[in-house]
């Protein structure tokens, strides 16, 4: 077949893991997770909606999150790097941290979600399972980069990783408009949010070239796991099924207009 063993067993597991979890968020999570109103507010949302829309949430979040694993653990098992991309590990940390912020503002009792909910009057398309994801994410980044230090040729935690001019550039910039945003998030705390939306969304078109590169000079995916290529695309599948779902049970394109993060990232994986 197509997918390796080892890949569809990484699949499978995700796929059981996730809908196990969204079952369990409706049942036992229902009061805390409140993008979509409950059967006792106005404009009912009956059960099975919410329960698809958490079981989409939570398997994209399985998917997503567990599709970090396998570099780590081949990584791990083969004590090198040298399939894969510091430029692609270096983007993927930059993307998820903010990344990471921008979900906890939308989603914690933030300054920023009250002045969502008060310009828009319905709460933003950020559900915990996002929060979650981002965080696991970040740390899972972190360990790819600390292991791209480790193996590196010069090892001991060398610093002198061999980024591009690109990826230097970019990551610069960033840096320059989070903190040229941070002065304006108590009278305008959008302008934070689009930064924050923007870093994470280039970041992801711009991480995939510099690995689609490398694996074309070298002419093979060795040291690159395919299982994350494979979870990633399910997970960007669900994750824009969940933003349309919830869309369209509350009658409003902003679920997914307001939440430019979520629908680019998982259109962006899903076309790489």
């Amino acid at each position: 077949m197509f997918l390796s063993r080892t890949v569809r067993q990484w699949l499978f597991g995700c796929l059981v893991a996730g809908t196990a979890s969204g079952v369990l968020a409706v049942l036992l999570l229902g009061e805390v997770d409140a993008t979509l109103p409950d059967g006792d507010e106005e404009g009912l949302v009956p059960v099975s909606v919410r329960l698809v829309s958490a079981v989409c949430g939570w398997t994209y979040f399985v998917c997503w999150s567990v599709s970090f694993w396998p570099q780590v653990l081949l990584n791990s098992r083969r004590k090198a790097v040298d399939g894969l991309s510091v430029d692609f590990v270096a983007l993927n940390v930059c993307g998820f941290a903010c990344y990471a912020v921008y979900n906890c503002l939308l989603y914690l009792p933030t300054h920023v979600r009250a002045a969502y909910m008060e310009r828009y009057e319905e709460p933003p398309g950020v559900h915990l399972n996002d929060v979650v994801f981002a965080g696991h994410a970040l740390v899972l980044t972190l360990v790819s980069w600390v292991q791209a230090m480790a193996y590196s040729p010069g090892g001991c935690l060398a610093l002198d990783l061999d980024l591009t001019p690109a990826t230097i550039l970019f990551l610069a910039a960033s840096f320059v408009a989070i903190m040229a945003s941070l002065p304006s998030v108590g009278p305008n705390p959008f302008l934070l949010l689009d930064v924050l939306s923007a870093v994470k969304l280039g970041s992801s078109i711009a991480k995939f070239l510099p690995q689609l590169l490398l694996n074309r000079e070298r002419r093979s995916t060795t040291g690159f796991s395919l299982a994350q290529v494979v979870l990633d695309a399910a997970g960007s599948v669900l994750s824009v099924a969940q933003l349309l779902l919830d869309a369209a049970v509350l009658r409003s394109l902003r679920v997914c207009l307001g939440n430019p993060a979520k629908l680019g990232l998982g259109l962006v994986s899903l076309s790489y």
